[in-house]
C-alpha cells in the first residue's frame, strides 16, 4: 500500500510539471493513472479538477470536486472551486450554494464573498449582493476585487450614480485595471451616456486586448444599436479569448441578424451538441429555419421549446407564426392562445391571433384582437393597418398610409436583398414582359408612371422605353434609394391615388408592381389610374390570388383580389381588359405565391 502510494505521489509530482508546461493531455493522462493507484488521495482529486479547469471542462472539475468534499466534508477550498465550477457552467443558483457552505467553514474568506456576491448578481439578489460585498470588503478591505464586487452591487442595485462615484474613487487608489475601467463604462451606458461608454470601452481594447469583457460590452452596445454584423466581430473576439456559452449564443444570434445564416446555423447547433436541452436554442433555430423556408425543421425545434418552456408566451408565439405559414390556422390560433394564457400582456401573442382570426374569416374577432395588441403597444401602426383594413369604422385611411410608410422605410436598406435574393421576387419581369406583348420597346416615346415604386426595381427595365419615367410612393427612404439608380426623371412622396388625380391625361402606361397588396378596395384607384391615363393608355398591374367574390386581406397584411372583382370593377371604371397572366410572383414562407399580371387599355 505504501508503495502504491508513494508511486502514486512521484505521478502527481510530474503530472503538476506537465501542467505547468501546459501539456494538459499528458497531465491529465498521468493524473489519472495516480488516481487509480490512490483512489482516496485528496490532493489527486483537486490535481484532476485543476487539469480540466485548464481544458475547460466545467463539469469534471465540478465531479472532482465533489469527491474531494466527500472524502474531506470541511474542505473550504473544494466547496469554493465546487462554486467557480458551477458559475462558469452558468449554474448561479448551485454556485451561491457552494460559495455559501465554504463561508460556512471558513467566515473570513474573501474570494468566497467576493464571488457569492457575483452569484447573486447574476440571480437578481442585489439586495444581499450588497451586504454581501459588505463582508468581503470587512475581510479583505485592500483587495481592490472586494471594493469592485461593491462597485457592482451598488451597479445592479439601481444606485447608478453612486456606483459611478464609488468607482472613480477605487480607481484612483488602485489605478487603471481593467475590471474597474469596465464597470466604470457600464456606469456610462445605465446614465444613457452611451458615446462615453463606447469610447471608454474602445481605449481599454487597445490597452488591454486580451481582456474579454470589453469585447463582450462592446457587443451589447453594437447589438443594442442593432449593428449586428459589428456586434458579431466584438463577440467572435470575446469567445476567442474565453468561448462561454453565453457569448457564443449572442454571437449566433447577430449572425442570425446580420443575415449570416450559414455560419449562424452551424453555431447554434454546435451549441445544442453540448446543451440539447437548452429552450432558447430550440426557439432560435426555429427562428432560422423558419426565415430559411424550413418550416417542418422550424417547428420540431419549436416544438421542442415549448415542451422546455411550457409557460413561456415567445416560443408560443413563434411556433403560431411557423403553424400560420404552413397554413394550419385553427392550430395557429390554439398557440397564439398559450401564449395570451402565459403572458396576457405580450402583445404579439395578440397580434398573432388577429392575424390567424383573419385567415379563418372571424374578422370581428381578429378586430378586437389588434384593438388589445395596439392597447398594449400604442405605437404599432401596423395593428392600427389592419383594424383600417378590417373596415372598422373608428379607423382612417391616415392609418393605412402611416403603416406602409413605416414598414418601408424600415425595410429601404434592405429590401432589394430580402425582395430579390431571398424572396425570389419577380412582378417586374412579368409586368414588362405584359408591356412587351402591346407596346414596341424599340422607342423611348412613352411617359410611364410607376405607382408603387419603391427602390426603383422595375426603373431599369422601363427606362429605355420612356420618355419620361416618374415614380410615386409612400415611403420617403424607398423614394431615396429609388434616387439613386438615377434612372427617373422625377419621385414622389404621396398617395398613389391623390397623385393621379393630380395628373390629368399625363401618362401613356401606368405600372403597378406588388402595390395593390396594400390598398384592398381598388375603385377610387381605378377611377384615378383612368384619370391619369391618356387615351387607348395601358394599365398593367400585379394582384395577389383570392378565391372569393371580391377581395380580403390575408394574416400577412396583405390582400389579395378574385378575378371576378378586377374584371367587374374595370368595367366600370371604364377600362377594355386585353388580357390576364397568372403566374408564381415571390416566395412566403418558403412556397410559392400566386397571383395574377392584369393587363387593361383605357377607353379611347
Amino acid at each position: 500500500m505504501k508503495a502504491k502510494k508513494g508511486r502514486s505521489q512521484v505521478l502527481q509530482i510530474k503530472a503538476r510539471q506537465l501542467l505547468e508546461q501546459g501539456r494538459l493531455d499528458d497531465a491529465l493522462s498521468t493524473a489519472s493513472e495516480a488516481h487509480k493507484k490512490d483512489p482516496n488521495n485528496a490532493d489527486v482529486q483537486f490535481l484532476l479538477a485543476a487539469i480540466h479547469a485548464q481544458r475547460q471542462d466545467y463539469p469534471r472539475v465540478a465531479d472532482h470536486c465533489q469527491n474531494v468534499i466527500q472524502l474531506q466534508p470541511s474542505n473550504a477550498l473544494a466547496h469554493f472551486n465546487l462554486g467557480l465550477a458551477r458559475q462558469s457552467m452558468g449554474d448561479q443558483h448551485s454556485a451561491a450554494e457552494a460559495y455559501r457552505r465554504a463561508l460556512d467553514l471558513q467566515p473570513n474568506y474573501p474570494a468566497a464573498h467576493i464571488n457569492l456576491t457575483a452569484a447573486l448578481l447574476e440571480t437578481g439578489h442585489a439586495a444581499e449582493a450588497l451586504t454581501c460585498s459588505e463582508a468581503a470588503l470587512a475581510a479583505a478591505p485592500n483587495m481592490p476585487a472586494a471594493h469592485l464586487a461593491k462597485g457592482r452591487a451598488l451597479l445592479l442595485s439601481g444606485q447608478t450614480q453612486a456606483a459611478f462615484e464609488y468607482l472613480l474613487e477605487i480607481q484612483q487608489r488602485f489605478g487603471q485595471l481593467p475590471d474597474i475601467a469596465i464597470n466604470i463604462a457600464l456606469c456610462h451606458k445605465a446614465l444613457g451616456k452611451s458615446g462615453q461608454a463606447r469610447e471608454l470601452l474602445n481605449q481599454l481594447k487597445q490597452t488591454s486586448p486580451g481582456y474579454e469583457p470589453v469585447w463582450v460590452e462592446l457587443g451589447h452596445l453594437e447589438q443594442k444599436a442593432e449593428n449586428y454584423l459589428e456586434a458579431a466581430q466584438h463577440y467572435q473576439r470575446a469567445a476567442s479569448i474565453h468561448p462561454k456559452p453565453e457569448t457564443l449564443f449572442k454571437l449566433a444570434h447577430c449572425l442570425y441578424a446580420a443575415d449570416r445564416i450559414e455560419p449562424a446555423h452551424k453555431l447554434y447547433h454546435q451549441l445544442l451538441e453540448k446543451d440539447p436541452d437548452n429552450p432558447l436554442i430550440h426557439n432560435n433555430l426555429g427562428r432560422l429555419y423558419e426565415r430559411l423556408g424550413q418550416l417542418e425543421s422550424a417547428e420540431r425545434h419549436l416544438r421542442r421549446a415549448v415542451d422546455l418552456q411550457p409557460g413561456h408566451a415567445i416560443p408560443h408565439c413563434n411556433l403560431g407564426r411557423v403553424l400560420y405559414g404552413q397554413g394550419q390556422y385553427e392550430a395557429a390560433r390554439e398557440e397564439y392562445d398559450y401564449a395570451i394564457t402565459a403572458d396576457p400582456d405580450y402583445f404579439e401573442g395578440h397580434f398573432g391571433r388577429g392575424q390567424s382570426l383573419c385567415e379563418l374569416g372571424e374578422h370581428a374577432a381578429a378586430i378586437e384582437s389588434f384593438k388589445t395588441a395596439h392597447g398594449l403597444k400604442p405605437d404599432l401602426t401596423e395593428a392600427k393597418y389592419y383594424i383600417a383594413s378590417l373596415g372598422d369604422q373608428a379607423a382612417s385611411e391616415a392609418d393605412r398610409h402611416n403603416y406602409v410608410a413605416g414598414l418601408f422605410d424600415h425595410y429601404a436598406e434592405k429590401f432589394d436583398h430580402e425582395l430579390v435574393n431571398r424572396l425570389k421576387y419577380s412582378t417586374p419581369e412579368h409586368i414588362f414582359n405584359a408591356a412587351q406583348s402591346v407596346l414596341p420597346t424599340n422607342t423611348s416615346s412613352y411617359d410611364i408612371l410607376d405607382l408603387g415604386c419603391g427602390t426603383g426595381l422595375c426603373a431599369p427595365l422601363f427606362r429605355p422605353m420612356a420618355r419620361r419615367l416618374v415614380g410615386v410612393d409612400l415611403s420617403g427612404k424607398m423614394i431615396d434609394k429609388a434616387r439613386e439608380r438615377k434612372l427617373y426623371d422625377d419621385l414622389a412622396v404621396d398617395d398613389i391615388t391623390t397623385f393621379m388625380k393630380q395628373a390629368p391625361r399625363s401618362y401613356d402606361l401606368v405600372i403597378a408592381a406588388d402595390v395593390f397588396v396594400y390598398i384592398g378596395d381598388l375603385a377610387a384607384t381605378f377611377d384615378a389610374a383612368r384619370t391619369t391615363l391618356n387615351p387607348a393608355g395601358h394599365f398593367i398591374f400585379s394582384t395577389e390570388t383570392c378565391p372569393d367574390d371580391d377581395y380580403k386581406i390575408r394574416g400577412s397584411g396583405r390582400h389579395a383580389h378574385s378575378k371576378h372583382y378586377i374584371y367587374k370593377l374595370a368595367t366600370s371604371s371604364g377600362f377594355e381588359i386585353i388580357n390576364d397572366t397568372d403566374c408564381d410572383l415571390r416566395l412566403e414562407y418558403g412556397k410559392p405565391v400566386s397571383g395574377t399580371i392584369y393587363l387593361l387599355r383605357s377607353a379611347q
